[in-house]
């Protein structure tokens, strides 16, 4: 479920991106649905894998350290994205190509996650079959 929420993502950044570039601005909205439907994929299959995978007594130390790195990620996210659009900007590209550029760094980025996660993910059966023994 964490890869097919990451996979939506993926997929909803590249038809924000399509839209962007084409000027296509109601497929914004299906873009957003996908974007914000791979999320809600892949937070609460990603929370059970990281509380399943500790020891009972350091259940909160995990959640706590979950949800620290989802903040942190979320707050650089969202700087490096406008200093991207503000670098972009300032090479002289317009603001939608601007736009357009940023999020196709960001679509490169969630296709390394994609597949680090695809081919991670048989590590982390072998984790879940030691805790259930």
């Amino acid at each position: 479920i964490v890869s097919i929420g990451t996979l939506l993502v993926f997929i909803g950044m590249l038809v924000l991106g399509c839209a962007i570039y084409f000027g296509m601005k109601g497929t914004l909205f299906i873009g957003n649905i996908l974007l914000g439907a791979g999320i809600g994929f892949f937070n609460p299959a990603n929370n059970k894998i990281v509380m399943v995978s500790v020891p009972m007594e350091l259940s909160a130390t995990a959640a706590s350290i979950n949800v620290l790195s989802r903040n942190a990620g979320i707050a650089i996210g969202t700087t490096v994205a406008g200093l991207c659009y503000a670098l972009f900007k300032k090479m002289g590209c317009g603001t939608i190509m601007s736009a357009f550029y940023s999020l196709s760094l960001f679509i490169m980025l969630s296709m390394i996650v994609l597949i680090t996660d695809t081919f991670g993910s048989t590590g982390l059966r072998s984790v879940k079959r030691q805790i259930q023994v």
